[in-house]
């Protein structure tokens, strides 16, 4: 992933467009499934996946707006999610 620019950093100011370098996310999934045929008009599958990815999660050009408690937009950040995810 090369952001245009390159990376805001995460939970930064909007305003402040505060960037570090390109950034790289690295994964690697396995799937396994079984499918067995039941019927002639009736099929039953089975899937099981493990995802792993490791690296710059962040969506680049998605910012959140920061809410006061009367509702009103106070500001804007960029996103900040973990550097790590497994998904299944």
């Amino acid at each position: 992933m090369h952001p245009i620019g390159g990376a805001p950093l995460p939970g930064s100011d909007y305003t402040l467009f505060a960037k570090s370098g390109a950034k790289t996310k690295d994964g690697a999934g396995v799937l396994l499934g079984l499918t067995q045929v039941m019927t002639r008009d009736w099929l039953t599958e089975f899937n099981l996946s493990v995802d792993r990815f490791k690296g710059y999660m962040n969506d680049p050009y998605k910012i959140i707006s920061v809410i006061d408690t009367t509702g009103n937009t106070t500001g804007y950040q960029y996103e900040s999610r973990p550097d790590e995810r497994t998904r299944n």
